[in-house]
This record gives structure tokens, sequence and C-alpha cells, in this order.
């Protein structure tokens, strides 16, 4: 089963947003999706981290994650 890319943008309170691309596969939780996400993250980083907004990119026999698409691909962990 082909891994699905995960664009990403990290918004941070104090420093510029960073962008990548991850590929997870398609069957991950959604616990894990963001333990795979965060996983290269120093500490400083995670606790300055407010936001993360994906974009799923998609092969053409892919489907999107469903819970992706019910929160719009944004998780928040701090205030903005």
């Amino acid at each position: 089963m082909d891994k699905i890319r995960i664009h990403t943008i990290y918004t941070y309170k104090s420093h510029p947003q960073e962008v990548a691309t991850v590929p997870v596969d398609p069957n991950i939780s959604e616990k894990n999706l963001i333990r795979k996400l965060t996983e290269g993250m120093t500490a400083s980083e995670r606790s300055d981290l407010v936001k993360i907004s994906t974009n799923q990119l998609l092969n053409a026999n892919q489907n999107p994650i469903g819970y992706l698409l019910e929160r719009n691909g944004k998780y928040y962990f701090g205030e903005l």
C-alpha cells in the first residue's frame, strides 16, 4: 500500500513557520500521526508549537484519511 504524503505547516509562537512533507501509512491512527509529525522536534519546539496544518497529497488510487478531513487538517496546541 502506497504511503500518503502529508504536506505540513508548523506554526510557532516565537519563530517562523516551518514546512515539511511527511509520508505516512494510510491506516495510521490519529495519535500516531501526531507523534510522527512531531517526532523530530526538540522539547523547546514542542512547547512553542501552536498549530499544525496539513494537506494530504494523494495518488489517484488513494482515499484521504477521514479524521484529517473532519478536522480540516488542523491541530491546535496553544493560543494563537
